[in-house]
């Protein structure tokens, strides 16, 4: 009977482990971050308010122009910093600000974008890491 029950709680154990392990991987629902195109070649995007505490890491972003050319930049680490470029066309330069300097995205923090092109069409992702799910899309355009 002893044996039976430990069979049981150890069921229990690995189920709860396996919830929990799913509920990590969901990509965490965030509000609106608009881009704010500063010119032809240039657009700032202002981070929302995250429900979960999230690290720059933990993101990636995607970023893809005129429906032709796209790439995907990661965080290097969760301070101020330069996106590394990872896969695809390298067609921007991605600078992180993380204005309260805590290494965690809160409202306000900032991707400065530049480097891209004039009069073009852009769609920006943010990209769970652990997945690869999508977090949110936004779509922007730049000046001629």
């Amino acid at each position: 009977m002893a044996f039976s029950g430990a069979i049981v709680i150890l069921s229990i154990l690995v189920a709860s482990f396996f919830i929990l392990t799913l509920d990590e991987e969901d990509p965490p629902p965030g509000s609106p971050w608009p881009p704010n195109v500063v010119g032809p070649t240039a657009t700032n995007v202002n981070l929302g308010r995250f429900v979960s505490d999230l690290k720059p890491t933990d993101l990636k972003v995607f970023l893809e122009r005129n429906e032709t050319h796209y790439g995907v930049y990661r965080f290097q680490s969760n301070d101020d910093d330069v996106l590394i470029f990872e896969s695809g066309t390298d067609i921007a330069a991605i600078h992180y600000v993380d204005l309260a300097d805590n290494q965690h995205i809160n409202v306000g923090d900032q991707l400065k974008i530049s480097n891209l092109y004039p009069d073009s069409d852009y769609v920006l992702k943010l990209i769970w890491s652990p997945t690869n799910d999508v977090v949110d899309t936004k779509k922007f355009s730049t000046p001629a």
